[in-house]
């Protein structure tokens, strides 16, 4: 297959992924109730933050390293490591959860006696995390098709299967996902491991690389997390619930230009991977990027200008009337789906080729630049549109750093480690 044929289908899954995940919630709310639906989008929330923290990285090293050897047995290897460190971290998290299950239940879903529902996302964590290396490894050996169906089945056939199903309560919900997500990635990661039953005689082996590329790009995804999440955050605080709500709605349009380029992300790190030490390849590599970039940039700005021209329509078209009063915020926010959209499409290349978490330094930038600015916006007491415009300019920034690696790295044309 192609890399053009790959990208469609993954793109393709990746809109398959949005219908289920959009269908799930209107299924959450007819089958749990109010109480139930909230209790469910509270849960995908700590799961959506703690699944990163748990994959110490390994979503991002397992598809890499895998893709640099061409070894049966070390790919094996590989993955049998990383099955081991999961389970290990994993482990570290039920401990931490049971340990003080009472507090967490109490913080995370405003009720110490939540620990069942505490309990289910544990599990539906293990679940994600199995799924993570499952879906990692075949991207690492660049079986995407095989890939994105697993993907597509896992992230948008059994949220929807665990809450049709589920009648013991929300709880059930996040028991029926996580096992039916560890049984799917047992297909693919059992039979793989067994043909070289050795594997597990070699973990003495150094685990460094693997390990240590993982985990230092953690903080990276935690920031990245933090920085999409600071606006709507500081704006409860400082302007109200009302005035919140709409910058988390821009929020979502920030993050839409990432979600419709991530497969470009997902297919470009095991490829440019394998391609290591190809100047040919790198090379035409750089210059599809600056084609991208070019395409990405001029088609962006052609969409906020209209958007920012009618957005009192559109969002009172969407939200409804009473909200075309506070479309300016959205106007404004949808500036950053440029450089988000830019760092979500090139930062593969940059893991890809450099061992150092150069993506992770540039998130940690960004975030810094957003609360320095935001700072300053709440001594000042200024309005709303100052603080998203140091949001949009930390968020253009971050494109901006992870254009110039991807860039750099393509012209060295070397991959470390």
């Amino acid at each position: 297959m192609s890399f053009r044929s790959d990208l469609l289908s993954t793109s393709g899954v990746t809109i398959g992924i949005a219908l289920g995940n959009v269908l799930v919630f209107g299924l959450a709310v007819r089958q749990l109730g109010d109480i139930g639906f909230a209790e469910y989008a509270l849960g995908r929330r700590v799961l959506a933050v703690a699944l990163p923290a748990a994959m110490i990285g390994i979503g991002v090293s397992l598809p890499r390293y895998i893709a640099m050897t061409n070894s049966p047995r070390h790919r094996n290897r590989l993955l049998v490591r990383a099955v081991v460190w999961l389970s290990l971290s994993n482990g570290a998290v039920w401990a931490l959860g049971i340990a003080f299950r009472s507090q967490l239940a109490a913080s995370l879903f405003g009720s110490s006696e939540a620990t069942r529902l505490l309990m289910g996302v544990g599990i539906a964590l293990a679940g994600g995390c199995a799924h993570a290396v499952a879906y990692g490894y075949l991207r690492g050996v660049l079986h995407i098709l095989p890939a994105n169906a697993l993907n597509l089945i896992a992230l948008g056939g059994v949220p929807v299967l665990a809450v049709t199903v589920a009648n013991a309560g929300t709880s059930s919900v996040f028991v029926i996902q996580g096992i039916s997500l560890l049984v799917l990635a047992g297909f693919v990661l059992v039979p793989v491991i067994l043909t070289n039953a050795r594997s597990f005689d070699e973990l003495n082996e150094p685990v460094a690389p693997l390990i240590s590329y993982g985990i230092r790009r953690v903080p990276g995804d935690l920031a990245l997390m933090a920085l999409l999440s600071a606006p709507s955050i500081l704006a409860v605080a400082l302007y109200g619930v009302e005035i919140a709500g709409m910058v988390a709605f821009g929020t979502t349009l920030v993050t839409l230009a990432g979600t419709a380029l991530s497969p470009l992300s997902t297919l470009l790190l095991p490829y440019l991977a394998s391609a290591r030490g190809e100047p040919k390849t790198l090379a035409a590599y750089r210059r599809g990027s600056r084609t991208a970039v070019g395409w990405l940039v001029g088609s962006g700005v052609l969409f906020c200008s209209g958007f920012g021209l009618l957005s009192e329509q559109i969002v009172g078209a969407y939200l409804g009337a009473s909200y075309a009063s506070v479309a300016y915020i959205a106007a404004i926010m949808v500036w950053g789906g440029i450089g988000y959209g830019v760092h979500v499409a090139l930062r593969s290349i940059v893991d890809a080729i450099e061992f150092r978490a150069v993506n992770s330094a540039s998130a940690l930038v960004a975030l810094s630049l957003c609360v320095l600015w935001s700072a300053g916006v709440a001594t000042a007491n200024a309005n709303v549109s100052a603080l998203l415009v140091g949001f949009v300019a930390a968020v253009t920034a971050l494109g901006a750093q992870t254009w110039w690696h991807a860039r750099r790295v393509l012209a060295s044309g070397q991959s470390s480690q």
